[in-house]
């Protein structure tokens, strides 16, 4: 069975990661974090961030500064 993903704007995940909505943006282009566009504003419409990849890279991010 197939569970329906949780989104967070970009400022919610910015939050979470400590880091700026822009460099959230960047992590999305890069491939680090999957994110959808909404709405049909072009190129100001607002993304939503798979949670569950927010909350993986942070916990990755933890583990790393205690290695």
């Amino acid at each position: 069975m197939q569970t329906e993903q949780e989104f967070l704007t970009t400022q919610e995940a910015a939050e979470i990661l400590k880091v700026t909505p822009q460099t959230v943006m960047s992590m999305v282009r890069r491939g680090q974090l999957r994110g959808k566009k909404v709405g049909v504003g072009g190129v100001s419409s607002p993304w939503r961030i798979v949670k569950e990849d927010v909350v993986r890279y942070a916990e990755s991010q933890k583990r790393r500064k205690l290695a």
